[in-house]
């Protein structure tokens, strides 16, 4: 997604609350940002499962989620972050060019 000056902006942000509700739910979401560094802090329920590319600088941060069970990490373009996985039991990432730090 781009703002008004074409700088790309990631659809995923703070202040989204997600809620899978029941079932077994997957969020798939890439984070593309143009502003280095950028962490994004989305509130989740009840989603077991995130999965996630990085395309820009950006960081996840699962501090505001509960629930998340597997986050895996594929196909980034950049190095990146997940933080706050608290206990979340199942890290996955493939076909990585760059480094992944979970936390």
């Amino acid at each position: 997604m781009q703002d008004n000056s074409a700088a790309v902006v990631n659809s995923l942000q703070d202040f989204d609350l997600l809620d899978g509700a029941a079932g077994n739910d997957t969020l798939k979401v890439s984070l593309a940002s143009s502003d280095a560094g950028d962490s994004v802090a989305p509130i989740l329920s009840n989603i077991e499962n995130v999965s996630v590319r990085f395309t820009g600088d950006d960081n996840l941060s699962l501090s505001n989620s509960t629930g998340v069970n597997a986050v895996s990490v594929s196909q980034s373009t950049t190095g990146m972050s997940v933080t706050g996985l608290g206990s979340v039991g199942t890290l996955n990432v493939s076909n990585q060019t760059v480094g992944a730090t979970f936390t």
